[in-house]
């Protein structure tokens, strides 16, 4: 038997899957299904995990082949829900598992000691059980407990340290995790006062954020962090008492017992992580074990759990202002959104639609959809039987007119559920002219209820990615702390996805500035395009290509410079991707001066523009890559320019790569059309 296969195309699945995985068995990785079937017929794999994101086809297909080499209760497909319809094309193939996204370590492990049991159980095994039972109950190792340590035959080191990692580990919220740090801290080494002070909020030095003081004293004092004190703190990396001359040195010592005086302490720690300061411990005398052997040893546990867990709650903040942005983003739309499964459960219903309702967003979450009214259940259930858009009708809803219709979420060829709308109205609604809805011609709606179901299918998707390393990591955080590779792995893979999710975030909140006013200068077309490639780099440093830059004299323009540097920032961020896997990777960028504007080209020696995406490039939520975008790039550049009165074409080059077309208006030619209009206005209304 050789362990794990994980067939995924997304990175952070196979990632997360690896790190509960790995403790017991080896892990194999695949990202296609030519390279999954090649390592399962070469070696039989306990389980594999496939997942959708596939590049060169679909989980349905690839469980069909696995099934034809002698795979079956093996197979544990990763699924958007665990709702029968997801689960049936797989059953038929011999599976008898399932997770769902985003999946948590209790789940997999449920999965992998039912596939293990249904082996188990398998002819073959009962036969072999059946005579080596009682030779493997004798030959079987017994666990032998690992001997308590007793340091001076007063402190249980060990024990102490791993309750307090334990009760910190269970902790998210920074002030429960700095309260219980000083309470374990006052109460093990009987020390009067615990002072604990953190970076200031728009100050540069460290304040007073936990400890007994007086009120005055927790208004002024600073530790600003030019102090050298500091730097000799960071560099002896261990606690010291504040009257140590000989380690802090003649003026660092004098800082350190002004400390001490004002903050009543003896002894200061630096709470350190990866070299950097992270926080600063003051603690008065200690009464017991003032010179115990082992005291600093177990205060230097203390502060190493506090400096790891004080960094994990930042993220652990960072996810949750995360996801309460994409929150408000969902909430910010005037229209009510109602999303079910394809069993009809309601699986999200945004605070518009509860309103419309008459409902509390609780009380319907997780109900059938007939729970909210059998005109919406008609509509959600026709989009799932017929798998279409249903037509748009008025109905009443406490008392209002709201138009509702229906559309299904497809994935590939299943429709996985349907999304329901409700709109107020036309006419009863501020802002919009009455009768705009019904002049709207039928192409129209339906293209907006495209754009609603493309963006539902986006975000559930990218977002539940984005959570599962997330949630492997905080599930494993407790009994794995003390791994530190698991530490590391644990703060970059919970770092990288938040930043992906702040990214995202950052394109919808983008997007959805885009038709407010901004304040338009004039500066040249270079510098736009400058500012475009370094945020470009920035955006993904490692991206080495080699860039060529060629700019017109005199391609001054007019406009709002933010919006024009993210939209060229997101053209060469395309440019720079469509290089990655060329051998000598190079894009050019050149201005020139054209009749009426300035136009800038963006070329690159890549794969160029393939057929199939052609007609889909400024469709929002379209995305060619295979995971870790939400498709808003070229949505974004595009109605920026056209924001301006310019344009941008996309077309492949005739010696291969793509070949990126922005024109805009001249600065001067725009002051003069401007100055045109005024001129004509003043003549028509010259008596």
């Amino acid at each position: 038997m050789q362990g794990a296969l994980i067939v995924s195309g997304e990175v952070a699945v196979r990632k997360s899957l690896t790190a509960i995985l790995q403790p017991g068995r080896a892990v194999a990785e695949a990202d296609t299904i030519a390279e999954c079937l090649a390592q399962a017929a070469a070696e039989k794999f306990d389980f594999i995990f496939i997942d959708g994101m596939l590049q060169d086809g679909s989980a349905e297909e690839l469980a069909v082949r696995l099934n034809a080499l002698g795979y079956g209760p093996e197979i544990i497909p990763i699924l958007l829900s665990l709702d029968r319809f997801y689960q049936q094309p797989f059953r038929q193939q011999g599976v008898r598992c399932c997770i769902a996204k985003p999946f948590n370590v209790e789940q997999v492990n449920q999965a992998v000691e039912q596939v293990e049991e249904l082996l188990r159980l398998s002819d073959t095994a009962i036969r072999q059980a059946r005579k080596t039972t009682a030779e493997e109950i004798s030959e079987a190792p017994t666990e032998t407990p690992t001997p308590v340590v007793q340091s001076g035959g007063e402190i249980d080191v060990r024990e102490v340290s791993q309750r307090f990692r334990r009760l910190l580990a269970r902790l998210q919220s920074r002030d429960e995790l700095l309260r219980a740090f000083a309470d374990s801290v006052q109460e093990q080494f009987d020390v009067d006062n615990v002072v604990i002070l953190l970076p200031a909020d728009g100050k540069a030095a460290f304040e007073i954020i936990c400890g007994d003081l007086p009120e005055q004293v927790r208004r002024q004092f600073y530790l600003p962090l030019d102090d050298p004190l500091l730097q000799t703190l960071i560099r002896l990396g261990e606690p010291i008492w504040v009257h140590d001359c000989e380690r802090l040195g003649r003026s660092n010592a004098l800082s350190a017992i002004r400390c001490g005086e004002r903050l009543n302490i003896q002894i200061l720690c630096p709470v350190l992580s990866r070299g950097r300061l992270k926080a600063l411990v003051g603690l008065s005398r200690f009464h017991r074990y003032s010179h115990h052997p082992s005291v600093l040893s177990l205060l230097r546990l203390f502060l190493t759990f506090f400096a790891e867990i004080l960094e994990s709650s930042e993220l652990y903040g960072r996810v949750a202002v995360s996801g309460e942005m994409h929150q408000a983003v969902l909430e910010s739309l005037d229209a009510g959104l109602l999303a079910a499964s394809d069993s009809g459960i309601i699986l999200h219903l945004n605070t518009a639609a509860a309103v419309m309702l008459g409902v509390a967003v609780e009380e319907l979450r997780g109900q059938a959809v007939e729970k909210a009214g059998s005109l919406f259940a008609h509509h959600v259930r026709t989009a799932l039987a017929e798998g279409v858009s249903t037509k748009s009708e008025t109905c009443k809803c406490q008392g209002k007119s709201v138009r509702v219709s229906a559309r299904p979420l497809a994935k590939g060829s299943r429709h996985t559920g349907a999304l329901l709308v409700l709109e107020p109205e036309p006419g009863r609604t501020a802002g919009r002219g009455a009768g705009a809805d019904s002049a709207s011609p039928p192409e129209a709606r339906k293209e907006d209820e495209d754009w609603w179901g493309d963006m539902a299918r986006a975000i559930a998707h990218n977002f539940k990615n984005a959570f599962v390393p997330v949630q492997t990591c905080a599930e494993l955080l407790p009994s794995r702390y003390q791994e530190e590779s698991f530490r590391s792995f644990f703060l970059e893979t919970v770092g990288e996805n938040i930043e992906r999710i702040n990214q995202w975030i950052e394109q919808l909140l983008g997007l959805s500035r885009l038709g407010q006013d901004c304040r338009h200068s004039s500066f040249p077309l270079r510098e736009i395009i400058e500012a475009g490639i370094a945020a470009a780099r920035r955006r993904n440093p490692r991206h080495q290509v080699e860039l060529k830059v060629d700019y017109a004299l005199n391609d001054t323009i007019k406009g709002g410079r933010e919006l024009l540097e993210r939209a060229f920032a997101e053209i060469v961020a395309n440019a720079l991707e469509a290089v990655q896997d060329v051998p000598e990777p190079v894009v050019e960028v050149s201005t020139e001066i054209v009749e009426g504007g300035v136009a800038a080209t963006i070329r690159d020696n890549g794969g160029g523009v393939e057929d199939g995406i052609r007609e889909s490039l400024f469709q929002p939520f379209v995305s060619s890559k295979l995971s870790g975008s939400l498709g808003l790039g070229l949505t974004y550049a595009q109605r920026a320019i056209g924001h301006h009165q310019g344009s941008l074409e996309i077309d492949s080059a005739e010696d291969g790569g793509t070949v990126v077309r922005v024109c805009l208006p001249q600065a001067r030619a725009v002051k003069k059309a401007a100055g045109t209009t005024a001129k004509t206005a003043a003549e028509s209304e010259t008596p």
